[in-house]
């Protein structure tokens, strides 16, 4: 008969192991809820950004003292679009109306006291403006 054999391991071994794999498993846990609550980062258009930069920079001309945090883009169509302005926690965002002028997007809207309405315009407002 052929001897097997044995070798014993000792405890030591068996705890430094399981705690090398127990931190492993803490290390991926920790990178997959990385992954999974960081916010998922698109390229922008180049349309949705010419119009962010035009309702900054007419938000910066009708209000230069208020510094703006955020522009976001509610509608969006051939020939308009509409954009919330947004300028901080104790100030109120506003709604712009932008109209294509050519190749570039303008303020359709240059009244500040009447950008607080809550329409937005449809396409085919939008169509019968152009």
């Amino acid at each position: 008969m052929a001897q097997q054999s044995v070798r014993r391991v000792s405890g030591r071994a068996v705890v430094l192991t399981a705690v090398a794999v127990l931190i492993g498993l803490i290390g991926v846990a920790m990178l997959v809820f990385t992954m999974a609550t960081r916010p998922i980062q698109r390229p922008r258009d180049p349309v949705e950004e010419a119009l962010a930069v035009a309702a900054r920079q007419w938000s910066e001309r009708v209000h230069p003292t208020q510094s703006v945090n955020h522009v976001a883009l509610l509608t969006r169509f051939e020939t308009c679009a509409t954009a919330r302005v947004d300028y901080g926690a104790d100030t109120p965002g506003r709604e712009v109306r932008l109209q294509r002028d050519g190749g570039s997007w303008r303020v359709d809207d240059p009244q500040a006291e009447r950008l607080g309405r809550d329409t937005v315009p449809d396409e085919a407002a939008c169509r019968a403006l152009s």
